[in-house]
């Protein structure tokens, strides 16, 4: 070899040597960190956890699952099998799973999850619902807000510490991605648990994650079809990726439902997660057996025993089952309602000496499932979210989530003076045809079946994504490139509805408080779901006025004025959550302190309505107060040059 490349390749060598001293870091190799093993009793101790996401176009009950669709149960199990309800369609998967793999990791680890897009023609992003991203900002998971889309073709890097403990989850945040099975769950365990005693196991085999499901992309229903599939409803319900589907015969796929077997005697902790994207509240019941919830969107609450349970769409709710009824199979009971009135899921509760489930089990669990579906009516005598009780009533024998007593809130929070007060009035427009359909015009729309057309907006703006991340990009930030009610762009000036990027701007520390209005119509029990980005929420007040069927800010605050506005009573304790669900034509009160600098997405969680504009972007501090990208963070703009006229 020749002195000089050696003496070359040396000085290389030394420079990286040298250059890991000056900064005193070391290059970690992740293959030694695998975050499947970070699955562990929790003592304070922390670690890295490192996960590759590929994800990809595939197959739900394709050629991995054999015979699995002609009843051969071992077979749904095979490697790269993804059963679902037992009906064949294309999804989105994350290593081939649906849904994604579970991460398990103690408060304090940090993760690391490489996410390699191998979906052509596809870009996306993914959101850790929950997860407050102090100091991580960038890696929040939302397209041209936090970062740029990742391409086909390119991995991603996302790296953050597991800071907020309890039940989360994650899922695309692009297009509707989450809808064909991009979503997984995500439990940050503690070491410190005020409700340790409660139970006896807390176990990942114990994570409930449910989704409704349907049979077509998602993507068919956005804007959707005049007659064909109307009304955007699913087709069935999965628990952990698993379910049965009734066909026009009324016969049931060959499709494995989920089993949670339990230790006869004991208390198990389980771990609840609502991923539905349709617009209609789930229902679970176990029969025989109460729920004593403990914990709300990863925040603990006083005990509360309940029979059932309604969440909406991106809510967690932790309770502990005791297996004290004699020794049997019971059915856990899942319902979707509203406008989805007759969909219906099952798992199955099963007493058991040991935890593992084998494959050639599933058959006989799912023919005990089948006998579930219409055949079993369980007792509703106490019901958490009851969609016709009335908030902080402590003579009702329901309840609201805004009922829940914390057990962490900040008690200077709740008496503090409101700095900043924002109205969040959000509704679904009816469109004309007119309106739509215009020369130069091409806005986001949903047909919900026939001629009807409607577009989703807050305070009469319905949401447009910027051209790049305003968070990482902030050289290329204007206030010109914002909206709001008082400073609409120019385009606005000829329509109803504006079409722009709103934004509510907070300064770093202060105390906000959001009003939240359903100006919608009552409509079949809809309970809109909002998720706040970047923050915990403590819950003021939240309820509807007897009587009103179009609410409004001017309606909620003439109440207010006279004081007859549900809200929390002197002394109580509210609870909090990072997603709330806003009454029928009702409001939801919540505040925080805004110390989490950056921009933070408010959205409805019905995928349809933020996919057609039910969305606010909070700002929190200015440019100066955000944390600075990392080193060659991706950039991404509109490339429109300038065209001269001798260039051609």
């Amino acid at each position: 070899m020749p002195k000089l490349l050696i003496f070359l390749l040396l000085a290389v060598k030394s420079f990286h040597s040298c250059n890991s001293l000056i900064h005193n870091k070391t290059v970690l190799d992740l293959r030694n960190h695998r975050g499947e093993e970070c699955y562990r009793a929790c003592t304070g101790q922390t670690r890295t956890c490192y996960f590759k996401f590929v994800l990809e176009h595939y197959q739900a009950m394709g050629v991995a699952c054999g015979k699995c669709a002609q009843g051969v149960m071992e077979d749904c199990f095979n490697l790269h099998c993804i059963p679902v309800d037992g009906i064949e369609r294309g999804v989105h998967s994350i290593n081939r799973q649906v849904p994604g793999p579970s991460i398990n990791v103690c408060h304090g680890d940090r993760v690391v999850i490489d996410v390699v897009n191998m979906m052509a023609g596809t870009a996306t992003t993914l959101h850790w619902h929950g997860l407050h991203m102090r100091n991580s900002q960038v890696y929040d998971g939302v397209p041209y807000i936090t970062q740029c889309p990742i391409d086909f073709g390119h991995t991603f890097r996302y790296k953050f510490v597991a800071s907020e403990h309890g039940t989360q989850f994650y899922h695309s945040h692009a297009g509707h991605h989450k809808l064909n099975g991009m979503f997984g769950s995500l439990v940050v365990r503690n070491f410190r648990d005020p409700h340790r005693n409660m139970y006896d196991y807390d176990l990942k085999e114990h994570t409930m994650l449910v989704t409704d499901w349907i049979h077509d992309d998602a993507e068919m229903f956005v804007p959707g079809l005049p007659t064909r599939k109307p009304n955007i409803s699913p087709e069935s319900i999965l628990i952990n990726g698993k379910g049965v589907f009734f066909k026009s015969d009324k016969t049931p796929t060959n499709s494995p439902i989920e089993v949670f077997k339990v230790i006869p005697s004991k208390k198990f902790r389980f771990r609840y997660i609502n991923s539905v994207g349709h617009m209609c509240p789930v229902q679970i019941q176990f029969q025989n057996h109460d729920l004593s919830i403990i914990a709300t969107d990863g925040h603990n609450v006083v005990p509360v025993t309940v029979d059932t349970l309604i969440a909406t769409g991106g809510e967690r709710y932790d309770f502990v089952i005791n297996a004290n009824q004699p020794r049997s199979d019971y059915c856990i009971k899942v319902k979707l309602l509203g406008n989805c009135e007759g969909i219906e899921g099952y798992a199955i509760l099963s007493y058991s000496d040991t935890l593992e489930i084998k494959p050639e089990e599933y058959k006989k669990y799912r023919d005990f499932g089948l006998q579930c579906y219409n055949s079993i009516d369980l007792k509703k005598e106490s019901t958490m979210n009851h969609p016709n009780t009335t908030c902080y009533d402590n003579t009702d024998k329901h309840h609201c989530s805004a009922d829940l007593s914390g057990l962490d809130v900040d008690l200077n929070l709740i008496n503090a003076e409101i700095d900043e007060r924002f109205y969040i009035d959000f509704l679904n427009h009816r469109l004309m045809s007119e309106e739509v359909f215009e020369e130069g015009r091409y806005e986001h729309f949903l047909n919900v079946g026939g001629s009807t057309l409607i577009q989703s907006a807050i305070n009469n703006i319905s949401f447009a994504y910027p051209s790049f991340p305003i968070l990482t990009q902030t050289d290329q930030l204007s206030d010109e490139i914002f909206c709001d009610p008082d400073n609409l762009p120019l385009h606005c000036s000829t329509v109803r509805f504006c079409h722009c990027t709103q934004r509510v701007k907070a300064k770093l520390n202060s105390v906000v408080e959001m009003v939240l209005i359903d100006g919608n119509r009552v409509l079949n029990r809809m309970n809109h779901p909002f998720h706040m980005h970047g923050y915990a929420l403590t819950v003021t007040e939240m309820g509807h006025i007897p009587g009103v069927k179009e609410m409004t800010v001017d309606i909620y605050k003439k109440y207010k004025n006279k004081n007859l506005i549900n809200k929390l009573a002197e002394g109580q304790i509210p609870p909090i959550k990072d997603t709330i669900s806003i009454p029928t034509a009702g409001y939801t009160v919540f505040r925080f302190k805004a110390d989490n600098p950056g921009f933070w997405l408010l959205h409805c969680h019905f995928d349809h309505h933020l996919a057609t504009g039910m969305t606010i972007v909070l700002q929190v501090g200015d440019e100066f107060d955000f944390p600075q990208p990392p080193p060659n963070f991706p950039r991404c703009n509109n490339y429109i040059p300038e065209i001269y006229d001798d260039e051609l």
